[in-house]
């Protein structure tokens, strides 16, 4: 107990809440800029169970933020290389790392041992697919998101109040960048998710004392460049598409990003025009094809497919389009599939949809990369 000393000292926790710590179970979801401090703290916290779900590698853009990695690190696993670093910073812990992407075929079996989940990850689906699965699990979800300066952080529980869909029934109806496209200052990824682990220890803390319950469904808001807090409370929805079923009545499904800007139904066009890794790879289709990386400078310079045409979206955005060939099939790709899907609907709208893309985009590609 003498690593835990100084918590333990305070009236609120004591010995018995450190048992209680130490005999819970938390699943993180995303082992990024919100994850890595997340699970920092709450393995120094004692938390008994951590466990890291990151289909990612870690990648030099990474490291300003997502303070678990070194440079050394750089093309591994996160999950694998966030349980060893935190292995080691707490040997008494049990730390899992899950590599899989958070499917709807899987989030059940994958979040059914856990007493509470932090949201770290950056994309809308995921967090649907998060908050259903925690609601029909009955477990409360700490929920998190930066932007810039910005960052957000709530408490979401079905059981005992609003849920995250309460807050945002379906994805936006724009495109909405993550931090690869639209930046993060690294240290408001630290103070978020610090945030998140604060949230959590109380979470799992108020069945021994009440009193540091957290307040559901109330949405905190941080401004870095004003250092302006502020709070919204989440009215729960009674005709919430999730939360307002019976657990047993609640159905996990994939959540796709349906709209674009102008409103169109982007996901039908891009669904219609999608391709998957298997298919490029076999027989090395996509040697006879011209393909066109829709991501940034930076993620491009990380590594790219063998011969595909770099063509930033923001480029496309401006009305600047790639110098198509006329002769090969044309297949865009980002890092997972909704700036691709972004791009095909703004080349429909100029008349061009004999383009496709790549289905779950560069994460998903097994094929050579070039540097």
């Amino acid at each position: 107990m003498s690593l835990y000393l100084r918590q333990t000292l305070l009236p609120e926790i004591g010995t018995k809440g450190q048992e209680l710590l130490r005999s819970s179970k938390v699943l993180i979801v995303g082992v990024g800029g919100l994850g890595c401090p997340a699970a920092l703290y709450l393995a120094g916290a004692g938390v008994g169970t951590l466990g890291l779900i990151d289909d990612d590698k870690v990648s030099l853009s990474n490291l300003h933020r997502q303070i678990l990695f070194t440079h050394a690190d750089v093309g591994a696993s996160k999950a694998v290389v966030a349980q060893k670093r935190l292995a080691a910073f707490n040997p008494t812990l049990r730390v899992e790392a899950i590599t899989e992407r958070l499917t709807a075929a899987n989030t059940l079996n994958l979040m059914q041992d856990f007493d509470l989940v932090i949201d770290g990850t950056d994309n809308f689906p995921a967090k649907f697919l998060i908050n259903d699965g925690a609601a029909k699990l009955e477990i409360p979800v700490v929920y998190g998101a930066i932007s810039q300066f910005e960052g957000q952080v709530a408490v979401f529980s079905a059981k005992r109040h609003a849920c995250y869909r309460c807050f945002r029934p379906k994805p936006p109806l724009h495109y909405v960048p993550n931090c690869a496209e639209a930046g993060v200052l690294g240290s408001v990824a630290g103070l978020v998710g610090t945030l998140q682990a604060t949230e959590a220890l109380k979470c799992l803390l108020s069945a021994h004392t009440p009193s540091l319950c957290p307040q559901f469904g109330k949405l905190y808001i941080v401004n870095t460049k004003t250092m302006e807090f502020s709070a919204f409370q989440i009215s729960k929805n009674r005709e919430c598409p999730v939360c307002s079923r019976p657990p047993d009545q609640i159905v996990i499904k994939e959540e796709t990003m349906d709209h674009c800007s102008t409103g169109c139904q982007c996901s039908q066009l891009a669904s219609k025009q999608e391709i998957d890794t298997e298919a490029l790879l076999r027989d090395d289709y996509f040697k006879r094809c011209q393909l066109i990386d829709v991501r940034t400078q930076e993620e491009w310079d990380e590594g790219h497919i063998a011969s595909a045409l770099h063509w930033p979206l923001s480029r496309i955005e401006g009305g600047e389009l790639p110098p198509f060939a006329s002769d090969k099939p044309r297949i865009l790709y980002c890092r997972s599939g909704g700036r691709s899907s972004r791009a095909l609907t703004l080349l429909a709208e100029k008349g061009i949809k004999d383009v496709s893309h790549l289905k779950q985009g560069f994460l998903s590609w097994k094929g050579p990369v070039a540097l």
